[in-house]
């Protein structure tokens, strides 16, 4: 039997990786969330953030393996962003859902929560950015959920273009030649 692989385009590709993107952004949201009961879970959360390019890249690898390595830079880095476009959008309306249905207080706390923490690191009131956090909040002027959702989405799908640029290089890149079959005849 031969295998034919039949060629999709970015755009179909972006959005089935898109919706396990959104899942993984969206675990990651959740760990954001419970990190203001528990503590201990600050690790996970920072090794999941950091984990996201190693994430995008594994989707972009098997693309191009299951393609027999016929896919361009331009499809992989198309397929990347795509991807996280999607996945930004899933977890945007997952963070919205949560802050309008289950804790309308999200963007209040997290302000009092940095706020605290500044003040906890002993650093004094005239700091800049502890000035401006407390005017915003003193003030009334902090940002909606809809706000927080739409800059968290802007934000994860420029780090994801970043980062789709270089991974989608490293995707690319085709097995050496004779690499595997040079050590698979030798244990014959």
């Amino acid at each position: 039997m031969s295998e034919t692989s039949t060629y999709t385009s970015p755009l179909e590709r972006g959005a089935r990786y898109g919706l396990f993107m959104g899942l993984y952004l969206s675990a990651i949201f959740a760990l954001q969330v419970l990190m203001q009961m528990y503590q201990q879970l600050s690790l996970m959360a920072a090794i999941a953030i950091f984990a996201f390019p190693l994430v995008l890249y594994r989707q972009l690898r098997v693309s191009q393996v299951r393609s027999g390595y016929k896919l361009s830079y331009g499809d992989l880095f198309a397929q990347g962003v795509l991807t996280t476009l999607g996945g930004a959008v899933i977890s945007c309306v997952v963070a919205l859902v949560y802050i309008r249905f289950f804790q309308p207080t999200y963007v209040d706390d997290m302000f009092n929560q940095m706020i605290a923490a500044y003040q906890e690191a002993n650093i004094p009131a005239e700091d800049p950015a502890l000035r401006q956090l407390t005017a915003l909040r003193d003030y009334g002027h902090l940002p909606t959920g809809s706000d927080m959702c739409i800059l968290m989405s802007s934000t994860i799908v420029m780090f994801g273009t970043i980062i789709s640029f270089a991974v989608a290089a490293l995707a690319s890149r085709r097995p050496r030649r004779g690499s595997i079959s040079s050590t698979n005849q030798s244990y014959l």
